[in-house]
């Protein structure tokens, strides 16, 4: 797998949560970019990521092609990667509650050595 060199995070529209600081310490120092709404409102910040050299892992398998479509579009000079957090990452409550009834919960990457 190539070097991660940027992160593209999104919430979903609050739908969830995720941790940039973990996610950036996991994939040892990435630059990581939080979004809401990357595959509407704030598409251009992936196209703005897109222009940068290097790989670019979008973390949002559902809209996979979409943002292939615009890699390709704008004829991107690095890689692109996906990955479903949704199905991949561990949830766990916010803040490291025990008891998760009313708690928001957030996303969290394991560090794997």
């Amino acid at each position: 797998m190539a070097q991660i060199d940027r992160v593209l995070l999104c919430t979903c529209e609050d739908s969830q949560s995720v941790d940039v600081k973990t996610a950036a310490a996991a994939l040892g120092g990435a630059d990581v970019i939080e979004a809401r709404a990357l595959c509407s409102d704030e598409a251009g910040r992936a196209v703005e990521a897109f222009g940068a050299d290097g790989a670019t892992l979008v973390a949002c398998g559902q809209m996979a092609q979409l943002f292939r479509d615009l890699f390709d579009d704008v004829e991107a000079p690095g890689e692109l990667l996906t990955v479903d957090i949704r199905g991949r990452a561990r949830l766990v409550p916010a803040g490291a509650v025990t008891d998760i009834h009313g708690q928001k919960l957030t996303w969290r990457f394991n560090v794997v050595e």
